[in-house]
C-alpha cells in the first residue's frame, strides 16, 4: 500500500515538474499528433472501403441498366399481349417491365432522324415490344439465355430476344479482377494501417519510458503502470475514429450531391459494416500495441531506458 501511495506521488511530482517547465503544451501538441496520425490512416482505409463497396454496386447498376428487348409478331392479339405481360410481372427477376407499340417506337424513331419515315417508305416497318431490366443478381449470360429460350418456347409470338451480350461479357471477365485488385490493396493498407497506428502509439509511449522506470523503481504494480498508458491510446484512438467517420459521411454527402448518379449510399448495410468496424479497428490496434509496448519497457532495465 505504501508503495502504492509513493508511486503516485512520484507520478504527481513529475507531472507537477513538466508543467513548471512548459512541457504541457507538448504534451497536447503530441496527442494531438497522435489522433491526426491514427486519423489519417483510417481515412484511407475507410475511402479505400467505400470504393470497394461502391464497385460493386456500380457494376451491379451497369447489369440493371441493359435492356433485355422482347420483340413480339404483328399478329399478335391483345389477349397474347396480356399473357406475356402478366407472365413477365411475376417475374421475381424482373426489375422494371415496359411495353412499346408499334405506334410508340415509330412516334420515338422519327424523333430520333428528325423525318416521318412512315410516310415515306409507306408502312410502319417497326414492332411492338417489351423492354425488360433484370434485377442484377439475375443479370448473367446463361441466366438470360435461359429465360430468352423460356420466353420463345412458351409464347410463339415472340419473334426475336435481343439484349447486349457483349456488355454482360466485358463485366463478367473484369468483375472479378477488379474486385481482387481491390482487395488486394485495401488488404495491404489495413497492414500499413496496423503499422502506422502502432509505431504512432510506440512514439508517444517512448517519450513516457523514463516515468515508466520511475514508478516501477518505487514499487508501481506493471498492471497498475500499464493502465493510464493503455485508457490513454484507446481515448486517442476512440476519438480519432469518431473524425474519420465523420469525415468519410462528409465526403459521401459531399460526393453524392455533386454526382448524383454514383450512387454512394445505395450499399446501406455494407456502409454501415465499414462505419462499424472503423472504431472497433483503432481501439484494437491502440489497445494491443499499447500494452505491448509498455509491457516492452517494463522488462528493460532502467540503463537500457536512458540509453534510447
Amino acid at each position: 500500500m505504501k508503495s502504492f501511495i509513493f508511486a503516485l506521488y512520484i507520478l504527481n511530482e513529475l507531472n507537477q515538474s513538466e508543467k513548471k517547465r512548459g512541457y504541457s503544451g507538448r504534451i497536447i501538441t503530441r496527442q494531438i499528433s497522435v489522433v491526426i496520425g491514427i486519423w489519417l490512416v483510417l481515412f484511407f482505409l475507410g475511402v479505400l472501403g467505400l470504393l470497394l463497396i461502391n464497385t460493386k454496386s456500380l457494376i451491379n447498376q451497369v447489369k440493371e441498366e441493359i435492356s433485355f428487348s422482347v420483340y413480339l409478331s404483328d399478329q399478335i392479339t391483345p389477349l397474347e399481349t396480356n399473357e406475356i405481360r402478366n407472365f413477365l410481372e411475376i417475374d421475381p427477376a424482373v426489375k422494371t417491365l415496359d411495353y412499346i407499340s408499334k405506334e410508340s417506337a415509330a412516334e420515338e424513331f422519327a424523333q430520333v432522324i428528325g423525318e416521318d419515315f412512315i410516310e415515306f417508305l409507306g408502312h410502319n416497318p417497326l414492332q411492338s415490344s417489351f423492354e425488360i431490366q433484370f434485377n442484377s443478381s439475375f443479370v448473367t449470360i446463361d441466366s438470360l439465355e435461359m429465360k430468352k429460350s423460356e420466353l420463345l418456347g412458351l409464347f410463339p409470338p415472340v419473334q426475336e430476344i435481343v439484349y447486349n451480350s457483349s456488355v454482360l461479357n466485358v463485366l463478367g471477365n473484369n468483375f472479378s479482377k477488379i474486385i481482387f485488385v481491390l482487395i488486394i490493396v485495401v488488404a495491404f493498407f489495413m497492414f500499413l494501417t496496423m503499422v502506422m497506428i502502432n509505431t504512432t502509439v510506440k512514439l508517444s509511449i517512448y517519450s513516457k519510458r523514463v516515468v515508466i522506470k520511475t514508478m516501477q523503481l518505487v514499487g508501481a504494480s506493471k498492471s497498475f503502470i500499464r493502465r493510464p498508458f493503455v485508457n490513454r491510446n484507446l481515448w486517442l484512438g476512440f476519438i480519432a475514429s469518431i473524425l474519420t467517420i465523420v469525415s468519410l459521411a462528409f465526403l459521401v454527402h459531399l460526393l453524392q450531391n455533386t454526382f448524383p448518379q454514383l450512387n454512394l449510399i445505395s450499399e446501406l448495410i455494407e456502409v454501415g459494416v465499414l462505419l462499424v468496424s472503423i472504431p472497433i479497428i483503432s481501439l484494437l490496434i491502440t489497445g494491443i500495441s499499447s500494452y505491448m509496448t509498455t509491457s516492452y519497457y517494463l522488462r528493460i532495465t532502467t540503463v537500457d531506458a536512458y540509453k534510447f
